[in-house]
């Protein structure tokens, strides 16, 4: 299967909600990511669980990811909250840059 974007979104999700203590987070059948409703067939959970294996196989990488994310998801919930967007969003803000202040996409 192909891995696209929602996998990718996905996979962070579950992976910051996860316990820091890097055990792996159950990825369920059903979710909801902002106001979507989402199936998640067998095939894209094991996108997606081996792609949190992969993204905590190094602790340091993993742990910058998860201090960026704590200074800046503040920020970015504050805002989505004057405009009126869902918090889960952020999930694609950290996908997209990892939260580094000079990337462009």
């Amino acid at each position: 299967m192909k891995t696209t974007r929602i996998h990718r979104y996905l996979t962070l999700y579950f992976l910051l909600l996860a316990p820091l203590s890097f055990s792996q987070p159950i990825i369920p059948h059903k979710i909801t990511f902002g106001n979507l409703k989402l199936n998640i067939k067998p095939d894209a959970r094991k996108v997606i669980a081996d792609n949190v294996k992969r993204l905590t196989r190094n602790e340091h990488y993993f742990q910058s990811i998860v201090k960026r994310a704590d200074i800046f998801f503040p920020i970015v919930e504050e805002k989505f909250r004057e405009v009126g967007t869902p918090e889960d969003i952020k999930y694609l803000c950290l996908q997209e840059s990892e939260l580094y202040a000079g990337q462009v996409q």
